[in-house]
């Protein structure tokens, strides 16, 4: 199947004096749909995706009174934005909407359709026709957008809005809702949240690879097989983890070897390449921490004093003076750091420094044997 990214906006518009071109107690017979109503997160149900749609203007790949379902854009985004033409002031946002076809239409990914609520009410201010022909007359680039005669009967409203418009939801490739949106921001579009979702869109589809995605639509190239497949961390013992090709023994775990040091056969090309070691009979690549209690502990560069400062440590390590008779003892330390500062001239140790600690030091000399 061949997948691809589709934003589905139903489009919504704005009054003059406000981001909402209508409140839902102005909605004659809104609250009657039964239809369920989702939060970020839910994935739509089979029965909402297969739900058919009248499409009511064509934008060359839909005809006019062709059928349109969710179930269509399994594997695709969606962008949703649900509006009503009877509100006047509703067409505000219809130039922005252009716009963002327009960016729509630079991306085989992405596609752009509108969902309209045009109920009969006193008065009808536009048809579908009429709406599809705004898009010319307001837009900068004249885009023709691929339009539902979708919610006469608020059926995608009180799915994803329900309690006003504008409304705008953005649904992945798994026809899960991921966001939803008061207002049309192309930037945010642009930048943000499509390229987050794209990104997830993409990965092994390959059900043999080991690094198969189940949540993938798009194959990126990326499925492993065989050896490669070997996960270096599963191994807790030296012997087991210095058995596989690619794994190296890093003091107490075995991780994943990354450069080319078990390319050279011979100890001296090994040890003259930088970050490589020689480990008894084969070169493995390190780093050069010589702290046993680190994560990245290389004993080898250990054992040649080649500490360059990259050691990492657990997050429960806290370095610091351990020694409570010390100035600067910090009572949250485990592991003592070397730098304890005392207080000499305080002979005594009751924190001051006076003719006591004079008396102390005689006292001691003349009790000395």
């Amino acid at each position: 199947m061949k997948y691809s990214v589709y934003i589905l906006l139903l489009l919504s518009l704005s009054t003059a004096n406000s981001n909402y071109c209508l409140l839902p107690d102005i909605i004659d017979g809104a609250s009657t749909n039964s239809r369920e109503y989702y939060n970020i997160g839910d994935t739509i149900s089979e029965e909402d995706q297969l739900y058919p749609y009248s499409v009511c203007h064509s934008d060359g790949d839909y005809e006019t009174g062709s059928t349109f379902k969710f179930s269509d854009y399994t594997g695709y985004i969606t962008l949703i934005s649900m509006n009503a033409t009877w509100w006047p002031a509703c067409y505000d946002y219809i130039s922005l909407m252009d716009e963002i076809i327009e960016f729509i239409n630079e991306n085989e990914h992405l596609k752009f359709i509108v969902s309209l609520d045009y109920a009969e009410v006193e008065p009808s201010y536009y048809t579908c026709q009429e709406w599809g022909d705004l898009y010319s007359e307001l837009g900068e680039y004249g885009n023709s957008p691929l339009i539902l005669n979708g919610d006469p009967d608020q059926l995608i409203w009180n799915m994803f809005a329900g309690s006003t418009y504008s409304a705008y939801v953005l649904l992945d490739h798994n026809m899960v809702l991921r966001y939803k949106f008061d207002m049309p921001n192309l930037y945010d579009f642009q930048y943000n949240y499509i390229p987050g979702l794209l990104n997830n869109l993409y990965g092994c589809t390959d059900t043999t690879a080991c690094n198969y995605d189940p949540e993938a639509g798009i194959d990126d190239g990326t499925c492993e097989y065989g050896d490669i497949c070997v996960d270096c961390s599963d191994f807790t013992s030296q012997l087991d983890c210095m058995s596989e090709p690619n794994c190296m023994w890093m003091g107490d775990h075995c991780m994943e070897s990354i450069d080319d040091c078990m390319t050279y056969q011979t100890e001296l090309d090994c040890m003259s390449a930088d970050g490589c070691y020689w480990m008894g009979d084969h070169c493995m690549a390190g780093d050069s921490c010589t702290d046993p209690i680190a994560y990245n502990y290389n004993p080898i560069a250990d054992l040649l004093g080649q500490d360059d400062g990259s050691c990492e440590y657990s997050p429960y390590i806290n370095f610091g003076c351990t020694y409570d008779t010390a100035l600067n003892y910090n009572d949250e330390s485990n592991v003592d750091d070397g730098t304890c500062e005392y207080d000499f001239s305080d002979l005594n140790g009751d924190g001051n420094v006076n003719i006591l600690d004079i008396v102390y030091i005689v006292n001691a000399i003349l009790l000395t044997p």
